[in-house]
């Protein structure tokens, strides 16, 4: 399946957790069976479901057990303000490109979470019922749990292999584009490095939102505008950082500059410097303009005195001048 339609899949996924959890709650919190009573001779049905519960009234829960009606009904009002609010954030980001991983997987958490509490809602529902009046009180409350549970499983499955899929093609555009290097330090950016540039790219994360680096986007940063690359090694607990400082790059902290890439013990202290040194080659390769630095290699002593005797041989200096140059070499 084509990663944008198994995102599309995922995202009806989120959809009918949601829709399950707020009209789960029509799912029958206790039903009753009562023997009617002289002069039926028959028996009546009756079920009360989470809506009913939202006016924290009850046909069974007396003032005996109010407090039970109470916790009910407070449970039902946040179950269906969540469904509420989750289904405006999904309205708002229909037609939208891109795929929000972290908030859909939360509220598919929360949708389970919410028909889990619902479900324990009927069981204590029923059994305060059945405890209270001689007659048959059951549950339907479990139903809503046992899609979203499915559900839940369903989306985590997925996303990681749209993960896989997504690195895949990532790693395939990344060679088409010459990545050389991919670092993700499990803090605030994903750090890639080119041939001519590297790219800083804000995560979404709790980490970057503290340091502000949550609405940063991706910024490139080229070679012949960088003036040097600093490189701090990352301890137990203090993170590290490579800083690619431009003339127009403010240093005053390392840590949370845009040009900055923090990184913790995931990556090796060794990695991280082999990054840092490859970029400040490209950087003193930019500042010759591309060109490689001239090896002069360095002659040796008989190799110099060899060149002055054939030098003094075609009469080209004196026998004191071979002499002199003769003594200041072999005096080294």
């Amino acid at each position: 399946m084509e990663i944008g339609k198994q995102k599309k899949l995922l995202t009806a996924l989120v959809w009918g957790m949601v829709l399950v959890t707020l009209f789960g709650m029509a799912f029958s919190l206790v039903v009753v069976t009562q023997d009617r009573g002289f002069p039926y001779y028959d028996t009546e049905t009756v079920a009360e479901i989470g809506f009913q519960m939202l006016g924290f009234s009850s046909r069974f829960i007396t003032s005996g057990y109010a407090w039970g009606m109470v916790v009910i009904g407070i449970l039902c009002w946040f179950q269906m303000l969540f469904c509420l609010a989750s289904l405006i954030w999904l309205i708002t980001k229909l037609g939208k490109p891109g795929f929000l991983g972290g908030v859909n997987l939360l509220i598919c958490i929360l949708s389970t979470v919410f028909t889990f509490l619902y479900m324990v809602e009927g069981i204590v529902y029923a059994s305060i019922t059945d405890a209270t009046y001689n007659a048959d009180a059951t549950t339907l409350a479990y139903i809503p749990f046992i899609l979203c549970v499915i559900g839940l499983i369903a989306y985590i499955a997925g996303v990681q292999n749209l993960n896989k899929k997504s690195e895949k093609e990532e790693n395939r555009m990344a060679d088409e584009q010459g990545m050389i290097y991919k670092l993700n330090g499990g803090m605030t950016k994903i750090l890639r490095v080119y041939e001519d540039r590297v790219t800083l790219e804000a995560m979404k994360n709790i980490r970057s939102f503290l340091t502000k680096n949550f609405w940063g986007g991706t910024k490139e940063i080229y070679y012949t505008d960088m003036i040097g690359v600093q490189f701090k090694e990352g301890g137990t607990i203090v993170a590290g950082y490579i800083q690619f400082e431009t003339a127009n790059s403010h240093g005053k902290d390392n840590f949370n500059s845009e040009n900055s890439f923090t990184f913790d013990s995931r990556i090796s202290n060794d990695y991280a410097r082999e990054v840092a040194e490859f970029v400040r080659g490209k950087v003193r390769e930019a500042k010759r303009g591309g060109q490689a630095a001239p090896i002069v290699a360095q002659k040796s002593t008989a190799e110099e005195l060899k060149e002055f005797k054939e030098l003094l041989d075609a009469g080209a200096i004196s026998q004191e001048e071979y002499d002199a140059q003769k003594a200041k070499l072999l005096g080294r």
